[in-house]
């Protein structure tokens, strides 16, 4: 605050000189005010339309506002002020991804790494468009991933921990991925302890207790489907939900289910984390749970100012937040880590499941084909529409040896990155080195199909999951669609989504602990017959569990709450 004041009278006395703007605006983008930094660099932009920095980093204030469209346009310019600026290159290839530009994304990523200037340091945007675009020959000349991470101690690689999860395959691993996510935790904590939030005086007489949700996924996207069922029939007589959302998005259908079923919605988009912290602290919040983690639009700093007595992390982010401030890490008795995990949250186990996707589990009301896609093709389909940032070439190796053990199967890949031709040849060339042709592959854009995504489960036999970040929502549509997912499990919480929902089902035949045993359960499942009672079964399995009954799973949440609560003297 103290060195904005100073820059504020720097650009009173140097009104027209474009760097004090910039400089500016590159302060309030840092502690998260992107509308003030948009004002800032548009202002030095106008000053100096040769002066390549504010244009670029105005591209980045919008980027920050989820204005993608606006945020390319403005790349576009300052390209065609320098040609060769590397900020504008990394910065482009996302933009593009997030676009769903995949070849584009693509060619700029490369093009970044070619720049003369580019170092470890710019790694991250790169990165998570070769993963995006299953390009392993980019990542590899990228360079060996825990030596970027050992190069960029000083850099914020929070936006990419999600993609860089994919690397943390065993015990010995996860414990690396979690020690590097340690060192953004201990400088956010050493920023929250430099200005600590005021002393509070809580409100001891409320009645009902207080949950809080901090995220900027309340809106149209999956993790608003495990969370809605909750907010909307919770027990007002005992509970209040106080929503605090960074992303504001007009006429969002499910934005505003939640502003109508929540006590409270408050839209933090032009927040600080500090801010955000005192806004919920004012509130009084109970216990309070991020579901975000290190996701993008995360507000996951303010917890570092402990805003709430209690604080848990649930939900959006399948790792340890590595947050002292944290005390919890919402699972259940399936999703809880073998070992400790890499946690530094205590794992607070519900009973039941951990999520619930509500009434018929929310989803588009797409019926099930009673008879599998086998009947019909004269060959087992193999499939999936999971993340491909969730690729590698380890999980195309372990997809080959499933399909080498049921003859002349093939498999069918349904994804928006389908409608890139790169992301296409890329794919079949991973098959290819493990012995798979590029005639037994299929793939669908089907963002561009015009059909409900659950559609096109109807053509898929088997669901092949990825690992080690394995899949949920899939995991769960495939079931609702009658399509049993093989998963491998293994001991951290983002190697064991699928297998908690697969449990919940009824469905220990789909769980393998090893590679051999997953492909050994693949061929099992590779069975008409079977695969026919799969297919009438398992929507009511599914039906009958709490991931689809809201009125047993907010029974269980708000019972463990209240456990919670008197644990730490809030009830």
């Amino acid at each position: 605050r103290e060195a904005i004041e100073t820059l504020h009278q720097i650009a009173a006395a140097h009104p027209d000189e474009a760097p004090v703007w910039n400089d500016i605006g590159a302060l309030f983008i840092d502690i998260g005010k992107f509308e003030e930094a948009a004002a800032m660099f548009a202002r030095a932009a106008e000053l100096d339309p040769e002066l390549i920095e504010p244009v670029t980093n105005l591209g980045n204030a919008y980027m920050k506002q989820q204005m993608v469209q606006a945020a390319v346009a403005t790349y576009e310019k300052a390209l065609k002020i320098q040609p060769l600026h590397l900020e504008a290159h990394v910065s482009m290839c996302r933009a593009l991804k997030d676009l769903s530009r995949f070849d584009q994304a693509n060619i700029f990523a490369h093009a970044t790494l070619m720049l003369h200037n580019f170092g470890p340091k710019y790694f991250s945007n790169p990165l998570q468009v070769f993963r995006a675009t299953c390009d392993y020959a980019g990542l590899e000349d990228l360079g060996d991933i825990w030596e970027l991470l050992e190069k960029v101690q000083g850099v914020d690689v929070t936006t990419a921990l999600l993609q860089l999860l994919t690397y943390s395959v065993d015990e010995e691993t996860t414990r690396r991925m979690a020690g590097h996510a340690r060192r953004w935790s201990e400088g956010i904590e050493t920023q929250a302890a430099a200005a600590p939030l005021p002393v509070h005086a809580r409100d001891n007489a409320r009645s009902k207790l207080r949950i809080g949700l901090l995220s900027s996924d309340l809106r149209f996207h999956s993790v608003a489907r495990f969370v809605l069922p909750l907010v909307q029939k919770y027990d007002r007589e005992k509970f209040e939900f106080y929503c605090y959302c960074p992303t504001r998005i007009e006429g969002d259908a499910v934005q505003e289910q939640f502003k109508a079923a929540a006590d409270k919605f408050v839209f933090i988009n032009n927040f600080t984390d500090r801010e955000t912290a005192l806004a919920i602290q004012k509130d009084d919040v109970d216990i309070l749970f991020d579901l975000n983690g290190f996701t993008h639009g995360t507000k996951l700093a303010a917890m570092a100012y402990r805003p709430a007595p209690v604080q848990i992390a649930w939900l959006g982010y399948p790792f340890t937040t590595t947050l002292d401030a944290m005390d919890y890490f919402l699972v259940d008795e399936y999703l809880k880590p073998v070992g400790d995990g890499a946690l530094v949250e205590k794992p607070l186990v519900m009973p039941g499941s951990w999520v619930c996707f509500g009434e018929g589990i929310n989803f588009d009301q797409v019926a099930v084909n009673p008879e599998p896609p086998v009947t019909r093709n004269g060959v087992i389909t193999f499939g999936t529409l999971n993340n491909t940032y969730k690729f590698s070439p380890r999980i195309f190796g372990l997809w080959a040896e499933a399909m080498k053990a049921v003859p002349n199967s093939r498999f069918l890949v349904v994804r928006p990155e389908c409608g890139s031709m790169i992301v296409c040849s890329n794919i079949a060339k991973a098959f290819a080195e493990h012995g798979i042709s590029s005639d037994r592959l299929y793939f669908i854009n089907n963002r561009g199909s015009g059909l409900p995504h659950l559609f096109f489960y109807n053509e898929i036999d088997i669901a092949l999951d990825t690992f080690p970040v394995t899949g949920g929502t899939t995991t769960v549509e495939a079931a609702w669609m009658g399509v049993p997912t093989v998963s491998l499990v293994g001991k951290a919480v983002h190697q064991r989504v699928s297998y908690a929902i697969l449990k919940h089902c009824g469905l220990e035949e789909c769980c393998a602990d090893t590679p051999e045993e997953f492909v050994a359960n693949a061929a099992a499942l590779a069975d008409t017959e079977k695969l026919r009672v799969l297919r009438q079964d398992m929507r009511s399995r599914l039906l009958n569990t709490t991931l689809a009954r809201p009125d047993l799973f907010v029974e269980n949440f708000q019972a463990t709450m209240m456990d919670v609560a008197r644990r730490h003297g809030l009830r």
